[in-house]
């Protein structure tokens, strides 16, 4: 893996990522998973409490092993597996106050954009 670039730590993920994936599939190789295997570890991981960030790198982690393991080709079997981060519909915490933030008025935030400097004002100014 380090010849294709990848750090230490990524190599680390991958590895225990694919550990817990292969743990998942209960006794069975990786190599022998079905695509109904595969789609119950997909399922797993988007039960799971965890980033979408995290379940992105779940998925990528399982199509690349396959495309791996099938000499640079994606199966059949994980070609359907979406690898695409689907960010943005996260929440943000619904309990902000206890971490001392707190949500800003329509005034407050009229008053934010108003002293913000334009575009023509930020790009005359000297660093």
């Amino acid at each position: 893996m380090e010849a294709n670039g990848l750090s230490d730590g990524r190599v680390y993920k991958v590895l225990s990522t694919t550990k817990l994936v292969a743990e998942k599939l209960d006794g069975k190789s990786l190599v022998d998973a079905t695509e109904d295997d595969i789609k119950d570890i997909v399922a797993w991981v988007e039960k799971r409490d965890i980033s979408e960030w995290t379940k992105t790198d779940y998925r990528r982690m399982v199509k690349r092993f396959y495309k791996w393991e099938n000499g640079g080709e994606y199966l059949d079997k994980v070609e359907w597996v979406n690898t695409t981060y689907r960010g943005n519909n996260e929440k943000l915490p619904e309990n902000l106050p206890e971490y001392g933030f707190r949500q800003l008025s329509v005034d407050e935030l009229e008053k934010l954009f108003e002293d913000l400097p334009s575009s023509s004002e930020i790009e005359t100014r000297e660093l």
